[in-house]
């Protein structure tokens, strides 16, 4: 049945809704009674409006992240969102979050920094943790017993125990002296200096570090360094005996050095001992010993490798009369030698009478005579230094001569007579023709002077 006033009325309980998938119980289906369940609190002009701190209103929930935020103040946080942000992060010293308390152990240990300390833990640190000269902790204060008997190194002293220990420790308020336990006054830089007070005085630090010893006074002495003892300019420090033996002496400065009784030239900072074997610079002082034994003048008695050289010189002949090498002469026989060994002497002569590598030869003057070398005059042209030379006649001709006499020749009988001493007007001399014709030989198997044999020998050394 349509009824007629739902057609022609205003009225809203006249209007109608379905309420299904809507927000409305099933039972309102017009919107008088949809108005009607519509508190005053929810209008706009009379209802609440949004909530902030300090005022009621309407309050949005608050997401996680605007949560975890931490930022926003007009929002609500529900238990989810809460127990989410408690559980993440964990506080620390620089960020906000969730914490924990501390066990006793963990109290104690302080090694963890991510849990919180009750009153309870704290007092249990306090009385647990104690203080010691490498441990920071609680301490407590000492009984006048602790104090006096000076052997408790747990607990602190106040100005009244330390009143009360010294009390103890030092009953008569005396002077110290080297027997008596007692007070001490502190000694000054002057009064320690003149050393004539003995007790009832100490020394501090501050005066002790002031006795500096000098030529004059007994004091503190600083060790010189390396440098300061090479230079040797301060006269306020000492020597160690490390220094003492670096500092050696050489030709430009003053130190340290060990004697030798050899002259070694690989030792360049030791010298020579009053016994060493060797001569005075001075020949003057030469007086006694074998040097050149025999003379009194002070030039004769020694020479110097120079002087030696000079007079016979290494590579030096001459002539003796010993048939043996003598000291650093040897007889000129054309022995090898070692090149490394007669150094000086190879500088001189070199492979001239032969050698080579690491040996060379003296010259070999056995059976002949020396003949000054020619060096360009022409007496002995095309000669080099030290070649040997055999012996030669120079060039000369005998002609062969026949006596004749006038008419014929002479007789056989007479010939030996006529050649040998004749000489008459009727004879006349023809010189003989040499291819068929020659002199008989006369003499020995050589040309030489009237001589002694003697030997030369060469100073090698």
């Amino acid at each position: 049945m349509n009824n007629t006033i739902n057609h022609v009325s205003d009225k809203s309980k006249y209007v109608t809704f379905d309420p299904t998938n809507s927000d409305w119980p099933a039972t309102i289906t017009n919107v008088q009674d949809a108005l009607s369940t519509i508190g005053s609190w929810a209008r706009k002009d009379v209802g609440l409006p949004g909530a902030a701190v300090g005022k009621a209103g309407v309050l949005q929930i608050a997401t996680q992240d605007e949560v975890n935020a931490g930022k926003d103040n007009t929002k609500a946080v529900t238990p989810l969102t809460l127990a989410t942000r408690l559980g993440n992060p964990r506080a620390t010293q620089i960020v906000w979050g969730y914490t924990k308390y501390a066990t006793d152990a963990e109290a104690v240990a302080v090694g963890n920094d991510t849990v919180s300390l009750t009153p309870r833990s704290l007092d249990v640190v306090f009385n647990t943790r104690r203080a010691t000269e490498t441990l920071a902790g609680s301490t407590k204060l000492s009984t006048t017993a602790q104090a006096t008997a000076g052997n408790d190194d747990t607990t602190a002293m106040t100005p009244l125990k330390v009143k009360q220990a010294v009390a103890a420790l030092v009953p008569v308020q005396a002077d110290a002296t080297e027997s008596k336990t007692g007070l001490v006054r502190l000694a000054t830089v002057a009064q320690v200096r003149a050393g004539t007070i003995r007790e009832g005085y100490a020394i501090s630090p501050y005066t002790l570090v002031r006795l500096t010893a000098t030529n004059d006074a007994t004091g503190l002495i600083q060790l010189a360094t390396q440098g300061e003892v090479n230079q040797g300019a301060v006269g306020n420090k000492a020597v160690t005996p490390a220094t003492l033996i670096n500092m050696k002496a050489s030709g430009s400065q003053w130190g340290v050095t060990a004697l030798s009784t050899t002259v070694r030239g690989d030792l360049p900072n030791w010298a020579l001992s009053a016994n060493a074997a060797v001569l005075a610079s001075d020949r003057n002082s030469v007086t006694t010993g074998g040097v050149y034994q025999g003379s009194m003048d002070g030039w004769n008695k020694y020479q110097t490798m120079g002087e030696v050289d000079l007079s016979m010189p290494i590579g030096g002949v001459i002539m003796t009369a010993f048939n043996s090498d003598h000291g650093n002469l040897m007889l000129c026989n054309g022995r090898a030698l070692n090149v490394s060994q007669y150094q000086s002497l190879f500088n001189r002569i070199g492979y001239t009478f032969g050698g080579g590598g690491g040996v060379f030869n003296i010259p070999d003057t056995r059976g002949v005579v020396v003949r000054g070398y020619d060096a360009g005059r022409g007496l002995d042209p095309g000669r080099g230094f030290g070649d040997y030379q055999g012996d030669m006649f120079g060039y000369h001709e005998h002609a062969l001569q026949m006596i004749f006499q006038n008419g014929g020749n002479i007789p056989a009988w007479q010939a030996g007579y006529e050649l040998v001493g004749a000489n008459k007007n009727d004879q006349r001399v023809l010189d003989l023709d040499g291819t068929f014709s020659k002199a008989k030989g006369a003499g020995g198997n050589e040309t030489r002077m009237k001589n002694i044999s003697l030997n030369y020998v060469i100073r090698v050394a």
